[in-house]
C-alpha cells in the first residue's frame, strides 16, 4: 500500500490517526473516538491489518488493536502526525 492509498479513505485516516494517538485501544473506543461507522471502520481496519500497519489481539469478544511500530511506514506516519500537531499548537 503506497501513501496515496493510505490517505485515500477518510475513514482509514481517522482510524489510523486515532490508533497512533493511543497506541493501543479496543475497537469500541476506537470507532467512537474516530467518529466512524462500525461497518466501514471494521472493513478499513481489516485492510490495515492485511497491510501489516496494525495488529489485533482478541480476548474472548474483546478486540484490542495496536499500531505496528515495527513497520517503518508507521514510524513515518507517527513522525508526520507529531510534527503536524506541533505546528497546530503554534498557529
Amino acid at each position: 500500500m503506497n501513501v496515496e492509498e493510505i490517505f485515500q479513505s477518510k475513514t482509514r485516516v481517522k482510524l489510523l490517526f486515532t490508533l497512533l494517538k493511543y497506541g493501543e485501544i479496543n475497537i469500541t473506543h476506537l470507532i467512537k473516538d474516530s467518529k466512524v461507522d462500525y461497518r466501514s471502520g471494521d472493513a478499513q481496519l481489516e485492510l490495515l491489518k492485511r497491510e501489516g500497519l496494525i495488529e489485533e489481539r482478541r480476548f474472548g469478544r474483546i478486540r484490542i488493536l495496536k499500531v505496528n511500530y515495527g513497520d517503518p511506514r508507521v514510524a513515518s506516519l507517527k513522525r508526520m502526525l507529531d510534527e503536524w500537531n506541533k505546528i497546530e499548537l503554534r498557529i
